[in-house]
């Protein structure tokens, strides 16, 4: 689904049994640590285990996902939770079994929030979204790319979320 804001998300995913994407095991992920797959799990499923720059190799490929090569009118909802497109090109090659669109697509939130600080309200923590959109160029689109600081009440059609098993053990995400 696209339109969901960090909240929404992490509530999603545990209505269904599972949890928000972020660290091994069950406790957020760092916010320092995203680009680490040994602590990320979206890094560790994304890359095949930090051995590849984009899901599908290590040479960007325009269009093989959802990404701006695409007319930029997918997902382009009037702010509603909608579903999102699967290029089903866009799978990790090696290692994992029926996960797709980790590159392009919509932006996914992450587990790893940073607080806004000095007594802020907790929907002014900047939260981590990985993977780019079907707006975004190759630039945002690696598996090690930075990510958008976001907002935890922030949404909007590019935006999305992958829940993950709970916990994630370090090999099976």
């Amino acid at each position: 689904m696209a339109c969901v804001d960090w909240c929404d998300a992490r509530a999603f995913c545990a209505g269904v049994g599972k949890r928000l994407c972020g660290a091994f095991g069950a406790e957020p992920l760092g916010y320092d640590e995203f680009n680490d797959p040994t602590k990320s799990e979206w890094t560790y499923a994304c890359s095949n285990k930090g051995e590849r720059i984009y899901p599908y190799g290590d040479d960007y490929q325009p269009a093989r996902c959802v990404d701006d090569p695409f007319d930029g009118t997918l997902n382009a909802g009037n702010g509603n939770a909608e579903p999102v497109k699967t290029a089903t090109n866009c799978k990790v090659n090696a290692g994992f079994s029926g996960i797709f669109d980790m590159s392009g697509n919509v932006w996914e939130w992450e587990d790893s929030c940073r607080p806004a600080g000095n007594g802020a309200d907790p929907k002014d923590d900047q939260c981590r979204d990985r993977g780019g959109s079907f707006w975004d160029h190759e630039n945002f689109l690696s598996c090690t790319s930075p990510s958008v600081d976001r907002r935890r009440d922030h949404f909007n059609k590019n935006t999305g979320f992958r829940c993950c098993a709970v916990p994630a053990v370090l090999g099976s995400p």
